[in-house]
């Protein structure tokens, strides 16, 4: 499993979404005190750790 393919990508990509949006709107990580760069380093952190798990449990993406 690699990150540069489509599905795990697509995954990976979704979770940094949601995750940034969570860091955004996050009491403490939200504020201004937070740097910019720790914000966005937390965000993907978070997102690689996650996607396996996130695939493992979904499946396979539905297809158009």
């Amino acid at each position: 499993m690699t990150l540069f393919e489509a599905e795990v990508f697509k995954v990976f990509a979704l979770a940094l979404v949601r995750i940034s949006g969570f860091l955004v709107v996050a009491p403490v990580l939200g504020s201004g005190n937070f740097p910019l760069r720790a914000k966005i380093g937390f965000a993907a952190l978070m997102a690689f750790l996650i996607t396996p798990g996130v695939l493992v449990a979904e499946g396979p993406l539905p297809s158009e």
